[in-house]
């Protein structure tokens, strides 16, 4: 069979295929009733009814369809030319209803795509502007169906052709879900507002915030209804931030130790007591090694009274105090790792999680420090229980 409605025409091989038509047209009547009803390879029927108008020829005023259980791979001609890809698995079913109007003809479809398998993209076409691994990802749900629903017009295409107007549509809501891939999420979750791809951590430390656990139980539902989405986190830190919350950590703990007050290493050590005498010796002695001459005299000259002036000692020895570039890295390592083990310990599959080799180097004004989190699709041309070694689409 030959479409010609679209350009250039696509050819279509049917297998198997018991059908039974029925055409009526009164006497005198303008307007002409098909039915049909077919049996499509073993399991799989369609029902179809249209009302065709002499004066419009072929194209039918109204047209309604019914499909069930039907294979999808004979639509590869379909599928090849609108994404560059054959259809090498999967069973549909299909609503569809078309009324023309004058010379519009309006679509409402709904379409539901069980097991879906896509072919080896074709290197000699152009259609990877659209990340479709990410997008079926996206779309395929725990019983590895994918639920399409969309309308449109001739009018809205300008090719007015009814798989033009299909085409576009199907490639339209695809393009909607990578464009914000985790509000598809947040929706799954049923927290719309939620923010998914950004976990805050405190500064200084690989303890995420309670804001981060909600969130991350929240991801990792919508990940158990989307299982060929795995996720990327990304290293980060925040050389301001990070720094000076490090630093004041390592200046409290040598106080605490020198002062025999014992210490708690991490972001909830103690600030040292100013009015304490003992801690006030420590400064004092930490000042003459670590500051110098002009710093000490600027804060005793600046100081309003003796505990402010302490303080300031105190602020001072946390900017002199050294903090490296590996202890950061170190950091944004620990940060990323604790994301992977939360949603692991949420009961998502650790061969679904992994960390780039990328690094993020950030500058926040919140009080928190962020990393941020990607979604990949799993390769849709493979079994879902296969890993591949090859990346998927990101959607950051």
């Amino acid at each position: 069979m030959t479409d010609e409605s679209v350009t250039p025409a696509v050819q279509l091989t049917l297998h198997d295929v018991v059908a039974r038509a029925r055409r009526k047209t009164e006497a005198g009547a303008v307007m002409t009733d098909i039915d049909v009803e077919a049996r499509v390879g073993a399991g799989g029927a369609v029902s179809m009814k249209a009302l065709l108008s002499r004066a419009t020829g072929r194209h039918p005023d109204r047209f309604s369809m019914s499909a069930r259980s039907v294979g999808l791979q004979s639509l590869s001609p379909y599928a090849r030319r609108i994404f560059g890809r054959d259809i090498v698995a999967g069973s549909g079913n299909a609503t569809l209803r078309h009324e023309r109007n004058n010379t519009n003809l309006s679509l409402d479809d709904h379409l539901t795509i069980t097991g879906l398998r896509l072919g080896e993209p074709d290197t000699n076409t152009a259609h990877e502007t659209l990340p479709l691994e990410l997008a079926v990802a996206l779309a395929t749900d725990a019983a590895d169906r994918v639920d399409f629903r969309f309308q449109g017009s001739t009018n809205d295409s300008p090719a007015h052709t009814v798989v033009s107007v299909f085409a576009d549509g199907l490639t339209a809501h695809l393009t909607d879900l990578v464009a914000a891939p985790f509000s598809v999420l947040a929706e799954l979750a049923g927290a719309p507002d939620a923010v998914l791809d950004a976990v805050p951590f405190f500064p200084g430390s690989a303890e995420m915030t309670p804001a981060a656990t909600n969130a991350l139980a929240l991801l990792a539902d919508a990940l158990g209804q989307r299982p060929r989405l795995d996720i990327r986190v990304r290293p980060g830190y925040d050389p301001g931030a990070d720094r000076d919350a490090i630093a004041a950590q390592q200046i409290r703990l040598h106080v605490a130790l020198a002062t025999s007050a014992g210490g708690r290493e991490g972001r909830d050590a103690a600030v040292p007591d100013f009015a304490d005498p003992k801690v006030r010796d420590i400064l004092d002695e930490f000042a003459g090694a670590r500051l110098s001459e002009s710093q000490r005299r600027a804060i005793a000259r600046d100081g309003s009274d003796v505990t402010t002036t302490y303080r300031d000692i105190y602020r001072a020895l946390v900017a002199n105090e050294r903090v490296s570039e590996t202890v950061l890295r170190r950091l944004a390592s620990f940060r990323a790792r604790s994301v992977i083990d939360a949603l692991e310990g949420e009961g998502i599959d650790r061969k679904r999680l992994g960390i780039t080799d990328a690094l993020d180097i950030m500058v926040n004004d919140d009080e928190t420090v962020l990393l941020k989190v990607e979604v990949e699709g799993r390769l849709a041309f493979h079994d879902p229980d296969t890993r591949s070694g090859q990346p998927g689409s990101n959607g950051k």
